[in-house]
């Protein structure tokens, strides 16, 4: 049997615990994410492959580890992509780390996206989604993120058959 100290205490242990461990992400800022690179990968009748790459900036005295990414991708107000990860990335304390991400459109996106850049060199972006942190299964934890910039097409070479453009915010 539990005694009557240990019984009057227990629930202010346990209180103390839970309010504990769901305060250790309370502090952490959001993390800044940037586009920093986009190439088209494959394109079929029906969708497309982009390989991107995004910086992660982590503005905390902290350093995380990512489980995971889920967001959406818009050029000039329009959905592109959106995408998944399950790549596990340490990310240092006020330090960046770079993530290499495939994602998938369909040809309606990417039509649509194609259109709304004819004629221009610089296309307006659009980032928003959550970062998955490594942590205990009790307490899963996600950083929100949006971020916005722009990107400078780079018109390809006579040799080459795709578009790169590269970030900049």
């Amino acid at each position: 049997m539990i005694s009557a100290s240990i019984r009057k205490f227990l629930p202010a242990v346990i209180l103390v615990s839970v309010v504990g461990c769901a305060a250790i992400g309370k502090d952490l800022k959001p993390p800044r994410v940037t586009l920093v690179d986009l190439r088209v990968k494959s394109v079929t009748v029906f969708e497309s492959a982009l390989e991107i790459d995004i910086r992660i900036q982590n503005p905390n005295s902290r350093a995380f580890q990512t489980k995971g990414i889920d967001f959406d991708l818009e050029i000039n107000g329009r959905r592109l992509a959106t995408g998944l990860s399950s790549a596990a990335v340490d990310v240092p304390s006020l330090g960046t780390a770079i993530l290499p991400i495939t994602v998938y459109s369909n040809m309606l996106d990417i039509l649509r996206g194609v259109h709304s850049i004819r004629g221009t060199e610089k296309v307006a972006y659009s980032l928003r989604g959550r970062i998955h942190l490594k942590a205990n299964s009790w307490f899963p934890m996600t950083l929100p993120f949006q971020s916005n910039g722009e990107l400078i097409i780079i018109a390809p070479e006579s040799s080459q058959n795709s578009r790169d453009v590269r970030g900049q915010t």
